[in-house]
């Protein structure tokens, strides 16, 4: 942790438990380490002991909560850390220093030293732009210091490294320069031996940012290839087609995922599910809910065991439904599946067991739908040939808004079949 930035310097390092490791003030150094810090703390091996040190702007704090090394040069608005000199191997710091830039102030310009505090380059009296009060309108400002920083290196520089080239593309990025950001990072990805997998991620940002979602389907693709074990790479690509509009191929994605053995967790499978149900698979959400209530890997809920339901439903495969609620049931006796369960008796005309069923839906406190099972228990009556169960049924849920019309249409019906009982059989009638 630190506070302060333009005099006095406070840090703490704390551990795991939050115990303290480390306490270190500027004012405890022979040299001048206050008013050294940036707007922001960099970690980096600067002294190669397989330790990070704390990169302040420019100041550097050892791993042991010493001074390492201090420019004594003012705080710097912007600061990177990187090895983006092939002829001189190492990091370099490149800071720009919170100024504005004068002919007569060569010190103010932006620098690099290497890794031991030393003046590497220094680009004299270059005007670089007003620096003060950049962080109060925002980081674009920021990043856009970074970015002169970076030309002014380049221009010197005539094959940077591809690190040096992944920092330029970020800080293209935060300047809101699109195109040279992807210039940047395309030319750091393929000019290296093997490239950062933050600078793939880095330019699927910029993609996103600039709406590119044709670039970003193509980058996330070559992503997948090199990292297939990271599932966010997939459902990124899956939403991307989505938003595009591709919904074969945002399920197809999602799909391949599955099989590869990426999708395991139970929110992934879910998701699959609904996917297939939203692009007309619903044959393959019935599957893969079956078998993923079967083995455990999605949990046998109220909601889980219904779109199970409502997969074979809409698969027209009424008994693998009936079964599965029937299922659901015997480990979740919820009210709401008992009206599901009378429902699927219903269609197969089961009238005996629709009354059952809805006696036990309407027995429970969490019913839903309670209008729609005195309704669907009064149609069961009524072809039982139970005229008085099937009007009081019909009565009580005139009730309810959702089933007032169609349980009047069945009075109505009723009264109307009693009143030619005697010249006529009965039959099954429907309102």
């Amino acid at each position: 942790m630190q506070r302060g930035t333009y005099r006095l310097i406070k840090m703490q390092a704390l551990d795991k438990n939050f115990n303290q490791i480390w306490y270190w003030e500027s004012t405890q150094e022979d040299k001048k380490y206050s008013g050294q810090s940036g707007h922001g703390l960099l970690t980096a091996d600067v002294d190669k002991d397989g330790k990070d040190e704390l990169v302040m702007g420019a100041a550097v704090i050892d791993d042991n909560g010493k001074g390492l090394w201090t420019l004594g040069m003012g705080h710097p608005d912007v600061a990177y850390v990187a090895d983006i000199d092939p002829d001189n191997p190492g990091l370099v710091v490149s800071r720009a220093p919170s100024s504005s830039i004068r002919p007569a102030r060569p010190e103010k310009s932006p620098q690099f030293c290497n890794s031991r505090g030393e003046d590497a380059y220094n680009f004299g009296s270059v005007a670089v732009g007003d620096v003060p009060g950049r962080v109060r309108r925002g980081t674009q400002d920021q990043h856009s210091g970074a970015v002169t920083t970076f030309e002014l290196w380049f221009a010197l520089q005539r094959d940077p490294a591809p690190a040096a080239r992944a920092l330029a593309g970020t800080a293209y990025a935060g300047a809101h320069r699109y195109p040279k950001a992807v210039e940047q990072l395309s030319l750091a990805i393929e000019q290296a031996n093997q490239p950062q997998e933050n600078w793939y991620r880095q330019l699927l940002a910029v993609h996103y940012q600039s709406r590119r979602y044709t670039a970003a389907a193509e980058l996330l693709q070559r992503m997948i290839l090199l990292f297939p074990e990271r599932k966010d790479y997939w459902l990124q690509l899956s939403g991307v087609y989505a938003e595009t509009g591709n919904q074969t191929q945002s399920v197809a994605v999602l799909e391949l995922a599955y099989l590869q053995g990426v999708l395991t967790e139970e929110r992934d499978l879910l998701n699959l599910a609904q996917h297939y149900l939203y692009t007309g698979l619903a044959h393959k959400a019935g599957q893969l809910l079956e078998r993923s209530l079967r083995d455990g890997t999605v949990t046998a809920t109220r909601e889980n065991w219904a779109l199970l339901v409502d997969a074979w439903l809409h698969a027209r495969e009424t008994d693998r439904a009936l079964g599965a609620v029937e299922r659901a049931l015997e480990s979740v006796a919820h009210a709401d599946l008992h009206l599901r369960h009378a429902q699927l008796l219903a269609d197969k005309e089961d009238w005996s067991e629709v009354v059952r069923a809805t006696e036990l839906a309407l027995a429970g406190d969490a019913l839903t739908r309670r209008g729609t099972a005195h309704l669907l228990a009064g149609v069961a009556h009524f072809h039982l040939q139970h005229p008085r169960e099937a009007r009081s049924c019909f009565e009580r849920a005139r009730e309810f808004d959702r089933s007032r019309h169609q349980a009047e249409q069945w009075l109505q019906h009723l009264a109307t079949s009693q009143l030619y009982a005697g010249s006529h059989s009965p039959q099954r009638l429907s309102p």
